[in-house]
């Protein structure tokens, strides 16, 4: 059985993944888009109860206000004994109050090493084709794309 910091770094399934760009543009009549990996606080929650169990009976989280930052701490229970993880988020452009909750969650569940490694993964490009899964406007203009393939070390064995 892998160790609890092994659960804890172990790659979401690719399925999971999230794409956004970062920033884009179109260049020699081509469109370009360097593209960030993310996870959503619902993929956190479910890699959460894998590795220590129920939500409420093992983990739980907590949130309180430091000046304008809400403060997300994460309490855990191994072995009896509890610890606890806190990071924090400021007031987010799209939907302010939920999307602080989200990205101080999310942010606690990255400093506990949580989808870590989608930061090591350096730059990444999206692919442009008519039939891509994701959608973008782009100097004016929708286009289609589709993620990079991820590295064999970013994907579960």
């Amino acid at each position: 059985m892998p160790s609890l910091q092994e659960r804890i770094r172990m790659p979401f399934p690719a399925k999971m993944i999230r794409w956004r760009i970062a920033r884009s543009g179109v260049k020699n009549n081509r469109p370009w888009a360097q593209v960030l990996a993310y996870l959503d606080a619902r993929d956190y929650r479910t890699r959460l109860d894998e590795v220590f169990g129920q939500r409420g009976t093992n983990w739980y989280p907590e949130y309180a206000w430091q000046g304008k930052v809400l403060i997300c701490t994460i309490h855990f229970k191994v072995d009896d004994l509890w610890y606890n993880y806190s990071d924090g988020a400021d007031e987010t452009a799209v939907e302010p109050g939920k999307g602080m909750i989200s990205e101080s969650f999310k942010r606690t569940c990255l400093s506990m090493g949580f989808g870590e490694y989608l930061y090591k993964l350096g730059d990444s490009w999206a692919i442009f084709t008519d039939t891509g899964d994701y959608s973008s406007k782009i100097d004016g203009s929708y286009m289609k794309w589709n993620p990079p393939q991820l590295p064999s070390w970013a994907v579960p064995q």
